[in-house]
């Protein structure tokens, strides 16, 4: 029994036939083809790309048999481990370093999967996690926060036989007047309501070094040194 799906890639060109192994690696789950059941999120991302006006490429994709990965159902400090490594979040010498442990403690394998389903990462997102690399963020507060601005969430198609079940059925245009001022207003809200947390609440529970536990030295004298 199939068990079909439309779902919405945003763009500065129509791809018609997704390539498997194409594409850039450094995304937020690695290297693969990311879509969206929104339109309106799907243009937004269209018009970032663009920056101009865009496209909104529309795919039906038969999910029947594929092994998909829900990373809600994970935990998210491994989540958190699996976007820090794909995109080599950078937070300076001393706090890198600790970015290194922490990667190499909760790295989440998800090789046995066809396809990834998850919250998008913006810049927002990206400066909490170097708030959280740096201990200035707590856990308990980062799985509140992503939901700030309504970064909405993304589906990968990360195997090749995930990438056998994709069929391309149109476009639409995505309008740079429509879409961009949105994908800014999401933005701006979901920096708006961090920047008004209070600093005691954003620690308020376990942090980096809670995770990272007792032997937090060894390891900083052994990445240290590499």
């Amino acid at each position: 029994m199939s068990d079909l799906r439309m779902l919405y890639h945003g763009s500065d060109v129509t791809v018609y036939k997704p390539e498997f192994g194409a594409g850039y690696p450094y995304n937020d789950y690695g290297l693969g083809f990311y879509l969206t059941a929104s339109v309106d999120m799907a243009g937004e991302w269209a018009v970032a790309k663009a920056r101009g006006n865009g496209f909104i490429n529309k795919y039906m994709i038969d999910f029947s048999g594929l092994a998909v990965l829900n990373l809600d159902t994970v935990n998210i400090v491994n989540v958190l481990a699996l976007l820090i490594k794909n995109r080599n979040v950078r937070v300076g010498r001393r706090h890198g370093t600790r970015h290194q442990i922490f990667v190499e403690r909760f790295n989440l394998d998800v090789g046995a999967y066809d396809v990834l389903e998850g919250w998008r990462a913006d810049d927002a997102f990206f400066q909490y996690i170097r708030d959280f690399l740096q201990g200035s963020l707590s856990v308990e507060c980062l799985m509140n926060v992503v939901k700030f601005g309504e970064l909405g969430r993304q589906v990968v198609l990360v195997s090749a036989l995930a990438f056998e079940r994709i069929k391309f059925v149109g476009y639409d245009a995505a309008i740079a007047a429509k879409y961009l001022d949105t994908a800014v207003y999401r933005d701006q809200a979901a920096a708006k309501r961090y920047e008004d947390l209070e600093q005691d609440e954003r620690e308020r529970g376990t942090v980096i070094g809670d995770l990272l536990g007792d032997d937090w030295r060894s390891h900083y004298e052994r990445f240290s040194k590499r």
